[in-house]
């Protein structure tokens, strides 16, 4: 079950990078934050961010394994919760 959650933390986080450049790719919408509106910036940092959790919840889990599945099932929630912002900007209004 712990490997199960890693790869939906995985995939969720897939889910945000790909969603991201969707919604990024229609006109009017563009990045906030100005340090993530340089792509390769942009990519880098999802792909390093979701290393990080990942490296964190593994350590975690060996000494507490509990807060790891916490940080873990959080960590899919806001990717999960990130997609589906980005299919909805992406979309436009219904």
């Amino acid at each position: 079950m712990w490997q199960a959650i890693g790869f939906l933390l995985i995939l969720s986080s897939a889910g945000d990078a790909v969603s991201t450049e969707l919604a990024l790719s229609r006109p009017g919408i563009r990045e906030t934050n100005p340090l993530m509106q340089i792509t390769e910036i942009r990519v880098g940092a999802k792909i390093a961010g979701t290393a990080f959790v990942w490296w964190i919840t593994e350590w975690l889990h060996r000494r507490h394994p509990r807060i790891a599945w916490v940080v873990r099932v959080v960590g899919v929630t806001a990717f999960s919760y990130a997609t589906q912002n980005n299919l909805r900007l992406w979309r436009g209004p219904l």
